[in-house]
């Protein structure tokens, strides 16, 4: 099987992670917070060790700084809500701005707080899947109080421009969200540089842990701009009937999930110790040596097939762009063939495993479904041009 369907899940997992899961399931006899026997008090060692190993990836002012959630829409959720909610219940003019890129883990929280009053403007992007900060800026009011960035399109997979968008927003007083669930674990990720006041992550894509293990990062300041949405016990201050507003217990409400985050901690810290050291070197390899077999059998740099070649009638949206611009996010569409049938065949005749739809994103490639090709640190540069050759035939026989 070669596995390329990792913007879904990543897979497979280092076997550390699936090893910490286990151990915790079968030596931790407690939750975190909620205790002084030695099981709670191991359980909490296990989320602060992970708290501390995603503050360092993201170079977090404080290990509290990063709250854990259900996943990467739960994040996303708290950060929408929670900062739009709280100003709409003071009777104050919300004003958010999002991307057509955006997935609907971001639209759908946005359209409900526009049924609630605020009022939103969606960016296009450009036809190569790039959000022109000029567009951004422009669209930018008086009375806008959020903007949410896709830092990268789980359809194009192309990178934008964070930190340039992130201080023309700064210099508004704006605060930016950014959604980080495609580019943390697939390239350098540093919330200092990148002057954001809120990022959300998933733990089971490119952080390579368990499903169900998420969070978001709240730059120190900005927390009390944030209303929880959910409360509950937090094992502090327990006599009180308020939410404590120390982080990270101000969010966390409730039993942490500690067997993912023993499995999250061992993820990320596999990603310090064989990615980080070398710049993710080892996906961009894969990457390229994928772009570069498209490429010689007719994909051109705007991802179009050209006429007479293989891949006559096959396109790449947001096309195929170096890997420094992008991370191993690919989607195919063709001008006949359909990706559902592609993916199907892809798998059944060539052990390559897709995804086809429209990804939880339908405004980024149009309202069309893309067959779509993602990688991880696991897929090596054999299976890059494997996948890309097999993509190739499967829509040139579809297409007959």
């Amino acid at each position: 099987m070669i596995y390329v369907d990792n913007a879904s899940t990543s897979f497979p997992k280092p076997p550390e992670v699936s090893e910490a899961v286990a151990r915790c399931l079968s030596e931790v006899a407690g939750s975190a917070g909620r205790g002084a026997h030695a099981g709670a008090r191991r359980a909490a060692k296990i989320v602060d060790s992970c708290r501390d190993a995603v503050a360092e990836l993201i170079e977090a002012e404080r290990p509290e700084s990063i709250i854990f959630t259900l996943n990467a829409t739960d994040a996303l959720n708290l950060a929408i809500r929670g900062v739009v909610e709280p100003l709409l219940r003071r009777g104050e003019r919300v004003h958010v701005i999002a991307s057509a890129l955006d997935h609907n883990s971001v639209l759908r929280p946005i359209e409900f707080v526009r049924s609630l009053g605020a009022s939103v403007t969606i960016v296009e992007a450009e036809r190569n899947g790039v959000v022109v900060p000029s567009s951004v800026c422009h669209a930018l009011r008086d009375d806008t109080r959020l903007v949410v960035l896709n830092h990268a399109s789980n359809v194009t997979g192309i990178v934008q421009r964070a930190a340039e968008i992130a201080a023309a927003c700064r210099a508004r007083h704006v605060p930016v969200l950014l959604d980080a669930t495609q580019t943390l674990g697939h390239m350098t990720v540093s919330v200092r540089e990148l002057g954001v006041e809120l990022l959300a992550f998933s733990g089971h894509k490119g952080l390579l842990g368990p499903t169900g293990t998420g969070g978001l990062y709240v730059r120190p300041g900005f927390e009390d701009c944030v209303g929880p949405l959910r409360l509950g016990g937090t094992g502090t201050e327990s006599e009180s009937p308020r939410q404590p507003s120390a982080m990270p217990e101000r969010f966390e409400s409730g039993t942490l999930n500690v067997a993912g985050l023993a499995g999250l901690d061992a993820g990320v810290r596999w990603v310090l110790r064989e990615c980080v050291k070398d710049g993710f070197a080892r996906e961009r390899r894969a990457i390229n040596r994928f772009v570069s077999a498209l490429e010689k059998m007719g994909i051109d740099e705007a991802g179009r097939g050209a006429t007479g070649s293989p891949a006559e009638g096959l396109s790449v949206v947001g096309g195929v762009s170096p890997s420094a611009g992008r991370v191993g996010v690919f989607a195919f569409v063709h001008d006949t063939a359909d990706v559902h049938q592609a993916a199907a065949m892809l798998e059944s005749e060539h052990g390559v495993v897709t995804r086809a739809g429209l990804h939880c994103a339908p405004l980024a490639a149009g309202g069309r479904a893309t067959l779509r090709v993602s990688f991880g640190p696991m897929v090596g540069v054999d299976d890059a041009v494997l996948a890309a050759g097999a993509i190739v035939e499967v829509f040139r026989v579809l297409a007959g």
